[in-house]
């Protein structure tokens, strides 16, 4: 591989673009032999588990950014607009994996809220309308659940 600098901009530091040249597509062992380079067994251990996390869908890249604006459900009763914080890692010691996960700042509440990364689309949003459609879908299965058990919340209330 030539010897090539590589310069970064803040900007794509940030945003995580981080582009390095390859001369040809090639990956694991034969980039590593390539260079002649020596990689550590756990090195390539863990590529092989990030490889296969993103093959079965289990790691992904949701289609936001931190700082973009996000809306997401609070407490199973509301859609709250927040910020997307940041995206870190935290380590499940039961199921001996790390999980990825957001942090979502709502200014107005002063609220900071944490949530898997992998429910995106499914308890945070890019769209508030597809965060509402998610809420309501959530109260309806709710209230078939409290129905199939015989609470009927018109009857608690007295009415």
């Amino acid at each position: 591989m030539p010897d090539e600098e590589v310069t970064l901009t803040e900007e794509e530091i940030m945003e995580g673009r981080i582009t390095i040249p390859i001369p040809e597509p090639i990956g694991g062992y034969d980039y590593i032999e390539d260079c002649g380079a020596a990689a550590p067994d756990f090195a390539l251990d863990k590529l092989g588990t990030i490889e296969d996390l993103i093959e079965s869908g289990e790691l992904m890249t949701p289609a936001v950014k931190p700082n973009d604006t996000v809306f997401f459900v609070y407490k199973n009763t509301t859609v709250l607009e927040g910020v997307l914080h940041s995206v870190f890692s935290e380590y499940d010691e039961q199921a001996d994996k790390y999980y990825y996960q957001v942090l979502l700042k709502n200014d107005f509440y002063r609220l900071v809220v944490q949530y898997p990364a992998s429910e995106y689309n499914h308890t945070w949003f890019k769209t508030q309308a597809e965060a509402e459609a998610a809420l309501q879908a959530i109260q309806e299965a709710e209230e078939e659940e409290e129905n199939e058990n015989g609470n009927d919340p018109e009857q608690a209330q007295g009415t």
